[in-house]
C-alpha cells in the first residue's frame, strides 16, 4: 500500500496534518493486513536541505511510531528527481536513512533511481536484506516516464541478477503508466520477464 503522496511532502514546513493523514493510512493498512506502506520523503523542496533533511526526519520519527502503534511495516522509497531539482536525500543520504531507522525497510523506485544516474545493482547490493520491495519500471534516464521494462535503457539483468543475489525477498512491484491495453497482455509480459531473466 502507498501512502498518499505528491499533495503531502514532509519537507513542506506548511505541512501540519501529514500525522495524521498518515495514520488513516495506517489504520486502513492494518484493517487491510497490507504487507507494508511505503511513504516519500518530499515532493518539491524550497530552502536550505541540510534544515529540509532535519525536518524529514523529525517528521519521519513520528511516521515509524505510528507505524509501530498500528504494527504495520513502513517503507521509504527513494524520491524526487534531478531533473526537477527535487532531490533531497540522494544516495548516501538514503542508505543513512536505514541506520537512522533500522525499522523501517527499503523500497527502490528503479525508474528514480535511474534518472538520478545511481548504479541500481550496487544499489540493491548496498540495500541487501533491508530492500523489501521495488517499484519495478524503465525510462530513458530524462525522465519518470514509467515505461515497461525493455523500453527505455536500464540494464534490467543487471538489476535482475543482483536482486536474486542481494535481495530475493525484494516484492516487486510493476509501477507501468502505459504499454498495455488489458491484463492478458501484461500477464504475458510479465510472463516473459520471468522466462528472459530467470525469475
Amino acid at each position: 500500500m502507498h501512502a498518499p503522496c505528491v499533495a503531502l511532502n514532509l519537507a513542506d514546513s506548511k505541512q501540519k496534518n501529514y500525522a495524521r493523514v498518515i495514520e488513516k493510512t495506517f489504520a486502513y493498512a492494518q484493517k487491510c493486513k497490507a504487507d507494508f506502506v511505503v511513504v516519500h520523503t518530499n515532493e518539491a523542496i524550497e530552502g536550505d536541505k541540510e534544515l529540509l533533511r532535519a525536518r524529514v526526519i523529525r517528521r519521519l520519527r513520528q511516521v515509524m511510531n505510528l507505524g509501530k502503534r498500528y504494527d504495520v511495516k513502513v517503507l521509504i522509497e527513494n524520491v524526487g528527481l534531478r531533473t526537477k531539482n527535487n532531490v533531497l536525500f540522494d544516495l548516501p543520504e538514503y542508505i543513512a536513512l536505514f541506520d537512522i531507522f533500522p525499522q523501517a525497510g527499503a523500497l527502490l523506485d528503479t525508474g528514480h533511481a535511474h534518472v538520478n544516474g545511481w548504479d541500481i545493482p550496487a544499489v540493491v547490493k548496498a540495500l541487501g536484506e533491508r530492500l523489501a520491495a521495488c517499484h519495478v519500471h524503465d525510462n530513458d534516464g530524462n525522465g519518470d516516464a514509467h515505461l515497461p521494462v525493455g523500453q527505455g535503457d536500464i540494464d534490467w539483468k543487471a538489476y535482475f541478477g543482483a536482486v536474486k543475489k542481494y535481495a530475493p525477498q525484494a516484492t516487486q512491484v510493476f509501477e507501468y503508466c502505459c504499454g498495455f491495453n488489458n491484463t492478458k497482455d501484461l500477464e504475458a509480459h510479465i510472463a516473459e520477464l520471468k522466462e528472459d531473466y530467470k525469475l
